[in-house]
């Protein structure tokens, strides 16, 4: 039977989609061009969620959203007092308190050691009251929303998408009540993610929570080969992998125009001690000593979390005046950032564990600008689809990343501009829409088998 012929299908999906998007979005764009009918549990917050969740495009009828009131995860309590006291609401609490704790101590490893503190008492408080995760506030709500919609309509499957596992939790609890085949879908590996964050004892708990709500489901879906592998090591279910994507392509690539400044991009989170932007800022001020390029003809704009250290080493190289942190940018905002940059920055994944491909790189896919990407480290994973669709520059090193930046710098000044020659085949390989047809796919196979 082929698969488009199956009659439409009705799919209740229980994530949070402040996180979930745009993948869920993505992933629904196939199912929503058949006429199948989705219905996401998920708090929404302020007016413009379907802006920043980038949904505006799906039909309402199609993709419906059904709002779960959330009051916050288990920090709120904590955010609130700080706001009260005058911290800013659209900056990183903890870089906030890093900066605070930063007397003008000239012991580098006692200053060192007060900006840890911060931070460890967050983790500790989300050990200790944040189980199985810091929105396990959400549960209640979201479990009734859940049950009144089941009851309103039963679908024909449901899915949850983590990593705040509480939308594992409630998707369990559901699919168990009413015996309805159940996709967990992990955006991030749990109890034995690279980056956990606890202590021994908090992870041992955790796997056996992880044990126990995932053998309730009928298939696993993750992101990448290394998750796979992780999540492998601890379900004996069947796993696939249905990478991230990009949500839709921007308008296609426009004729250079000479500027009079390079404008190097980074939107989103940078990952500190897995991400190497300590070694690309150090090649580019080896660039500039060197007086291969000048300082007033680029701008290098990261958007995202304020890193403090990321500030301090800015400072330190004397590149205040060449390269800032713009702070937050909503996803659309993100998406007219990168298409409005003449290079695009990404830094390889340089954990012990490789096999991770990033959902950034595929949003910089869809912007069709040119990707830089930079590390100390060979990132196969990342690398390939670069190569594979012909996105972009690899340097590896720091001389490489220096005369890349010398090359790129004078391509654009002095000849007709950053070469760009995609390989769009490939790129649209790499879409949510091209995604969504295994997601529906696996659906049909779980409902056939059953």
């Amino acid at each position: 039977m082929k698969i488009n012929s199956v009659k439409n299908i009705d799919v209740l999906v229980i994530a949070n989609l402040e996180h979930a998007s745009p993948r869920i979005p993505g992933l629904s764009q196939y199912m929503c061009s058949l006429n199948d009918h989705i219905r996401v549990i998920t708090p929404t917050k302020g007016k413009n969620f379907k802006k920043r969740w980038a949904i505006n495009g799906l039909n309402k009828k199609q993709f419906e959203i059904i709002d779960a009131p959330y009051p916050g995860d288990i920090l709120q309590i904590i955010r609130r007092f700080l706001w009260c006291i005058g911290f800013t609401k659209n900056k990183s609490l903890t870089e906030q308190l890093k900066g605070k704790s930063n007397l003008k101590d000239q012991m580098n490893l006692w200053r060192k050691f007060k900006r840890k503190i911060p931070e460890y008492f967050l983790i500790r408080f989300q050990e200790v009251f944040g189980i199985p995760d810091s929105e396990i506030t959400w549960y209640k709500s979201a479990l009734r929303v859940a049950n009144s919609e089941v009851k309103k309509k039963r679908p024909n499957f449901i899915i949850s998408s983590s990593p705040y596992i509480t939308s594992h939790l409630v998707a369990s609890k559901i699919a168990k009540r009413f015996n309805i085949p159940w996709v967990a879908d992990f955006r991030d590996t749990w109890s034995n993610n690279p980056i956990y964050p606890y202590s021994n004892l908090r992870r041992i708990l955790d796997k056996y929570i992880e044990k126990k709500i995932i053998s309730r489901s009928d298939l696993v879906v993750t992101v990448s080969e290394m998750y796979q592998k992780k999540l492998r090591e601890i379900h004996k279910k069947k796993i696939i992998i249905i990478p991230n994507g990009y949500t839709s392509l921007s308008s296609p690539f426009k004729p250079h125009v000479r500027s009079s400044v390079l404008n190097i991009v980074y939107t989103g989170t940078l990952y500190e001690g897995y991400q190497n932007y300590t070694l690309f800022l150090k090649a580019f001020k080896n660039t500039l000593e060197k007086g291969f390029i000048e300082k007033n003809k680029i701008k290098i704009n990261f958007y995202g979390k304020y890193i403090l250290r990321l500030q301090e080493l800015i400072d330190n190289l004397h590149l205040s005046n060449c390269v800032f942190q713009k702070g937050f940018v909503s996803r659309e905002g993100a998406f007219e950032v990168q298409r409005n940059a003449d290079l695009l920055l990404f830094f390889s994944w340089e954990g012990l564990e490789g096999g991770l491909s990033h959902l950034k790189l595929y949003e910089y896919l869809g912007s069709m600008k040119p990707i830089l990407m930079v590390g100390s480290k060979i990132d196969f994973s990342n690398q390939k689809i670069i190569k594979n669709t012909n996105s972009g520059f690899i340097g590896i090193g720091i001389n490489k990343i220096s005369d890349l930046l010398v090359e790129l710098y004078n391509k654009h000044f002095n000849e007709r501009g950053i070469p760009y020659n995609p390989n769009m085949i490939e790129i649209k390989k790499n879409s949510y829409y091209e995604r969504g047809k295994i997601l529906r796919n696996l659906l049909i196979s779980i409902r056939n088998h059953n």
